[in-house]
């Protein structure tokens, strides 16, 4: 029996084991099993895991100082809000360094944030003051019922210990008519299916819960949103320093390390210097990055035109008259 309740289906006795999955950005020991609801297709960690060995994999490095200039990304979550919401309140749960939150904060925007992690709210602070919280749960963070006229949940779901709870808190959050904007990595995007456990979208032991369209939609539904959009998009689209040929040239790497064909990761973690690449690897790696980028991008073109792109963009939206 699985130790995990579906958030969406609600059973525990119809998981399938997938994969033992690694923490391909840290060099740390330890296996994490990844497990398929065999109802309603919701993939997770299972055993989930506690407290502190996640502390381990959310070293400070893990979160990066804000981009000096705004990136694509900024510009292009803004356009996609403000296409429909002009302005107003906006809470950004799980901000980070703030980044974001700067930005729209300049278009005038009112803007709020919350994150779990105490260095990424310092960061956050030293530009938007306390407007920013730090909380471990959303619905202890002490924000205001019916109050935003936008939450944002980016990169946020598939860390979050019960998604659901975290789907209920938002949608109490925001105002009557107010909406919500979510992205996921794509469980069925066209890279997961060809990478299989090495696509870079599983992000274990950080990503608890692995979503696709029809999971996403549902457990939405059953948190009392509506008006349900979700599509495929890029990474590119919505996180920081990335390229439309990220996730699949990341996903080529692991898999081309795990065969002994590409240099290993370095590893920030490890307090000893680095042991410096043999100029024989160094050479290698230039040729193998000269190479992957064909493959890449032939990957990046199939799944954008089968609309299974690796990422998942959702607006949903609290009843007006609720």
């Amino acid at each position: 029996m699985s130790e995990i309740v579906c958030p969406v289906c609600g059973t525990n006795d119809a998981a399938r084991r997938l994969w033992d999955l690694r923490d391909r950005l840290y060099p740390l020991d330890g296996l994490f099993p990844l497990s398929r609801c065999a109802r309603c297709g919701l993939a997770y960690l299972d055993p989930p895991p506690d407290r502190a060995t996640l502390s381990r994999h959310y070293p400070d490095t893990y979160y990066g100082p804000p981009s000096e200039a705004d990136p694509f990304c900024y510009r292009w979550r803004c356009r996609e809000i403000e296409s429909v919401v002009p302005k107003g309140r906006l809470l950004d749960v799980g901000c980070g360094n703030g980044g974001f939150l700067a930005h729209m904060a300049r278009r005038g925007w009112e803007v709020e944030g919350m994150d779990v992690s105490p260095r990424a709210v310092e960061v956050a602070r030293s530009a938007l003051g306390d407007r920013v919280r730090r909380a471990e749960w959303l619905d202890e963070a002490g924000f205001s019922q019916r109050h935003y006229d936008v939450v944002t949940l980016f990169e946020v779901l598939e860390h979050a210990s019960d998604p659901r709870s975290y789907l209920i808190e938002t949608h109490r959050l925001l105002k009557p008519g107010g909406l919500c904007f979510i992205s996921v990595p794509n469980f069925s995007s066209w890279e997961r299916l060809l990478f299989g456990p090495r696509w870079c979208g599983l992000d274990a032991p950080r990503h608890l819960f692995q979503f696709t369209p029809s999971t996403l939609r549902t457990l939405l539904a059953r948190a009392g949103f509506v008006d349900i959009h979700i599509r495929a998009v890029n990474a590119r689209e919505i996180q920081v320093r990335k390229n439309r040929f990220s996730y699949a040239r990341d996903s080529l790497r692991h898999w081309l390390r795990d065969l002994g064909l590409y240099p290993p990761l370095t590893a920030p973690l490890l307090k000893e210097a680095p042991v410096p690449t043999p100029p024989r690897r160094s050479v290698l790696k230039t040729i193998l990055q000269s190479a992957e980028s064909i493959p890449t991008a032939v990957l990046w073109g199939i799944g954008r035109l089968a609309g299974r792109d690796n990422t998942l963009w959702v607006r949903a939206g609290r009843h007006a008259d609720s």
